[in-house]
C-alpha cells in the first residue's frame, strides 16, 4: 500500500467517524457506525482515523466523506465496496437529518428487524 493510498483511506475514515461524532439522532449514530464498520471491513482494518477533523458542519463533512470515498477508486478499491459504503453513508445521512415535523423515511432492513428484505 502506497502512502498516498493509506492517507486517502485514513481521510475517508476520519470523515465518517466525524459524522458519527456529530450525529444528531441515535439512529443516525448507529447508521454511521454501520458505515464505518463496513468501510473498515473493506480495508481489513488496516488504517485508523488520521486525526480529529476540525469541522462541525455535518453537510460539509458529508460532502468530504463522499468525495474521499469516491476518490479511493484511483487506488484500485473494488467499485462495489465504494458503492456500498456510499449507500450506507447515504442511509445514515437520511436517518440523521430529518427536519422537525417531517415524516421519517422507512428504516433500512438492517436496523428494523421487522422489515421484509
Amino acid at each position: 500500500m502506497l502512502l498516498a493510498h493509506a492517507i486517502a483511506i485514513a481521510e475517508a475514515r476520519s470523515y465518517i467517524a466525524a459524522l458519527d461524532d456529530h450525529a444528531l439522532t441515535p439512529l443516525g449514530s448507529i447508521a454511521y457506525d454501520r458505515a464505518l464498520i463496513y468501510f473498515d471491513a473493506a480495508h481489513d482494518d488496516q488504517v485508523p482515523a488520521l486525526t480529529d477533523v476540525p469541522l462541525d458542519d455535518s453537510t460539509i463533512l458529508y460532502q468530504l466523506a463522499t468525495k474521499a470515498i469516491t476518490d479511493l477508486d484511483a487506488y484500485g478499491l473494488d467499485p462495489l465496496h465504494i458503492e456500498l459504503t456510499l449507500a450506507y453513508l447515504a442511509d445514515a445521512w437520511a436517518l440523521d437529518n430529518i427536519a422537525p415535523g417531517e415524516e421519517k423515511p422507512p428504516l433500512p432492513s438492517w436496523i428494523d428487524p421487522g422489515a421484509s428484505s
